[in-house]
């Protein structure tokens, strides 16, 4: 799995824990999940990357998360209605 301007690196252990109720990944350095141009990268020093063209949010009740000196996720002009 490839970040847009990262090279292949040796691939090293993997663990997947599935006990009905969830799925656990493990490894050393990272995790990424890929969808075409879409990424979420978790890394070891608790860093969460996400990469795409488009970033939606939408939650029922305020997340209390907050954006520093961003305001918005997405592109300027870009409405998430």
């Amino acid at each position: 799995m490839q970040h847009p301007g990262r090279t292949t690196e040796a691939r090293t252990s993997l663990t997947a824990e599935l006990d009905g109720e969830r799925i656990r990944f493990s490894a050393q350095k990272e995790i990424v999940l890929q969808c075409g141009k879409a990424s979420i990268t978790l890394t070891r020093a608790g860093k969460i990357l996400i990469w795409g063209t488009y970033l939606l949010s939408r939650s029922s009740v305020s997340t209390g998360s907050r954006a520093g000196p961003y305001r918005s996720i997405n592109s300027p002009g870009v409405s998430a209605s």
